[in-house]
């Protein structure tokens, strides 16, 4: 009994773990990820970890993201350029 309880309250929680995406502001090229926030020469958006997990990871480099403005949100956004991604269904 104790031990569902305890189960559904991990499954409530919710554990947000953020990455800082620094990158050049005039080409939104991305320069470094960290999970730490860093005083140097880039801009730097804060990002869920999920968003940049497949880059950390190796799946994909910096260069297949690009840090633009997102009108609808009204923010800046890491985006995924799919032109630049070789071997992928993309191109």
């Amino acid at each position: 009994m104790l031990v569902n309880v305890l189960q559904r309250i991990n499954k409530s929680i919710k554990s947000t773990i953020y990455s800082y995406v620094y990158y050049n502001e005039l080409s939104g090229e991305i320069m470094s990820i960290s999970n730490t926030e860093q005083i140097n020469e880039y801009q730097v958006l804060k990002v869920e970890h999920e968003q940049v997990r497949n880059i950390l990871e190796g799946r994909y480099k910096y260069s297949d993201y690009i840090v633009t403005y997102d009108n609808s949100q009204k923010m800046y956004v890491a985006c995924f350029v799919p032109r630049f991604v070789k071997n992928t269904p993309y191109t």
